[in-house]
């Protein structure tokens, strides 16, 4: 199983016609014989008689530029102005696309969007939130992508830790993890939003998966008294199926799932100037591409793109990117696909696994 950087990478590859292998395997507190019968039968999922398809948005932040802050040799803008917000969010009202949306809480330790944020005006994390909270949390679960998205958090003394976030949560307990991510939750409970799901930045939990699982049940007990949740870590570009699976059910009204992205960043080169990369997703003529392959193999659909891949240094191209993909999926899979949320397609997995 790889982390979706490294999908980030192989998908500046795709459309030279490199192809990749898609092994799965590793998920903590599920044996080597449970973990190969799950991947020899994976939920084939339908709603309405119509196939799932959902739309994952990494790295939100009011005001903030991800690529600025984690690769400042990049030399990208510092700040993303509230029109990609506004956009994006016209863009999701026009096509009825649904998915997952992340906000993070701390924004890359720059402050709290509950507070303030250190280069962003109050006024801009305020227009931010209500854009979120009046046209795209109808459509879209809005997540924590944990608490800063980058250094992390020393929640006994409020400074910050040498490590980031996914290195800290390989070594921690499942007790520490449980109020890390109730931090998260409790931010974003603070200026409106409900929760449902966890994001993880990079590859954060993957080393720990089973405490990092039943950490985030734990919170949102907490937090929100939820019983129910998902979270989005695994990626996977070639299987057939999308082996969404329940990762935890302590009791029937119970569980935690892993939700699984298909895709790649088809827009994640833009900000280098090139040309997204949407016939890896579908193309023109709506015969290939990695949506066209699931729908076939009757999997539910998932791809993930970044906030940063759309603002596209200020070129908007990744944006127009996305737009593409929404028209040949209107055009060429049309009303045999609905486009769900990531909390419905949870339930649709834990419905199935019974």
């Amino acid at each position: 199983m790889i982390n979706r950087r490294e999908f980030i990478r192989r998908s500046l590859l795709v459309s030279a016609g490199v192809t990749f292998g898609g092994a799965l395997g590793g998920l903590k507190g599920i044996s080597a014989a449970e973990e190969k019968k799950e991947l020899a039968a994976p939920l084939k999922l339908t709603l309405d008689g119509r196939i799932p398809i959902s739309l994952i948005i990494d790295d939100p932040s009011p005001g903030l530029n991800p690529m600025n802050v984690h690769r400042p040799e990049s030399n990208t803008d510092p700040f993303i102005p509230n029109k990609l917000i506004h956009d994006l969010a016209d863009l999701f009202c026009e096509f009825g696309a649904k998915g997952k949306f992340s906000v993070v809480p701390m924004g890359f330790g720059r402050g709290r969007i509950d507070k303030h944020l250190d280069g962003v005006s109050d006024q801009d994390v305020a227009d931010f939130i209500k854009v979120v909270k009046d046209q795209i949390v109808p459509l879209f679960d809005i997540t924590p992508e944990i608490l800063t998205h980058g250094k992390a958090y020393d929640l006994k003394n409020g400074n910050f830790f040498d490590e980031r976030e996914d290195k800290y949560f390989s070594h921690i307990s499942r007790e520490i993890m449980t109020d890390y991510i109730a931090l998260s939750l409790e931010i974003l409970k603070n200026v409106g939003f409900d929760a449902n799901g966890v994001t993880s930045p990079w590859s954060l939990g993957k080393e720990k998966e089973d405490d990092y699982s039943w950490a985030i049940l734990d919170a949102e007990k907490r937090v929100y008294d939820r019983k129910r949740t998902w979270y989005f870590l695994h990626s996977d570009s070639k299987c057939e199926v999308l082996p969404h699976r329940v990762m935890h059910r302590p009791v029937p009204d119970e569980w935690v799932v892993s939700i699984f992205s298909g895709g790649i960043d088809f827009a994640w080169q833009t900000q280098e100037g090139k040309p997204g990369i949407e016939d890896a997703i579908i193309s023109a003529d709506g015969k290939k591409g990695r949506f066209v392959d699931l729908f076939n193999h009757e999997s539910s659909i998932t791809t993930h793109t970044h906030w940063q891949s759309l603002y596209s240094k200020g070129s908007y191209a990744g944006l127009v990117s996305l737009r593409r993909v929404f028209e040949r999926v209107k055009q060429h899979l049309g009303d045999r696909v609905i486009w769900t949320k990531c909390s419905r397609l949870a339930e649709l997995v834990a419905e199935k696994s019974v």
